[in-house]
């Protein structure tokens, strides 16, 4: 029930407020998650690519061209059969600062200081292990959740394309997370309602 009292000689309005759980609204948020494929078998990749240049170079109406055409096709085809799906998925804020707190603490570094060399190579690979949830090969093996050996292998081995997309995928959810808060911050009619001290 609303009513009034006097605080230090100002009459301040009492509103009745509902009030809820910080604590159980934040352990209960959802994270961002995306699946994608990869493809490790780079012969193959440069075999697609080698192949539809030729065939880039023929007129549909030269002899050979869907022969070629087919060819392609069927390299496209043997590609697509061999992608891993990776999942990724976002995590709260205190993982990034624990983390950072690891390396530190490994790498014996003081606040602030700039994360280079093996130090940023150990803070790559904790962070890819946070977020590499899931990995899933052609024929429906499942690794989950990656370890942080499996995260450095992939880091070490894999064909510099499949680690942009990983990195540029793990970049896309912080981002599209923002976004979402931004734009859902944008559409909110800060005027319409009235202020307490109008």
């Amino acid at each position: 029930m609303a009513g009034v009292s006097y605080l230090r000689g100002v009459i301040v309005e009492e509103l009745d407020f509902k009030t809820f759980d910080l604590v159980e609204v934040l352990s209960g948020r959802s994270y961002p998650e995306d699946t994608f494929p990869v493809y490790f078998d780079e012969g193959r990749a440069y075999q697609v690519t080698k192949v539809g240049r030729e065939l880039d170079r023929l007129n549909p109406k030269d002899e050979g061209f869907d022969e070629k055409q087919q060819e392609w096709l069927g390299l496209v085809d043997d590609l697509r059969k061999s992608a891993y799906k990776v999942t990724v998925k976002g995590v709260p804020s205190y993982v990034d600062r624990n983390i950072v707190d690891t390396i530190r603490e490994k790498h014996d570094l003081k606040i602030g200081a700039e994360l280079s060399g093996s130090a940023y190579e150990d803070y790559m690979v904790l962070k890819w292990t946070s977020r590499l949830v899931r990995m899933e090969d052609p024929n429906g093996a499942v690794i989950a959740p990656l370890t942080e050996e499996m995260v450095k292998a992939l880091r070490d081995n894999a064909p510099e394309f499949v680690q942009r997309q990983i990195e540029e995928a793990i970049s896309a959810l912080e981002g599209g997370v923002r976004g979402g808060f931004e734009v859902a911050a944008s559409e909110t009619d800060f005027l319409s309602s009235a202020s307490p001290e109008a």
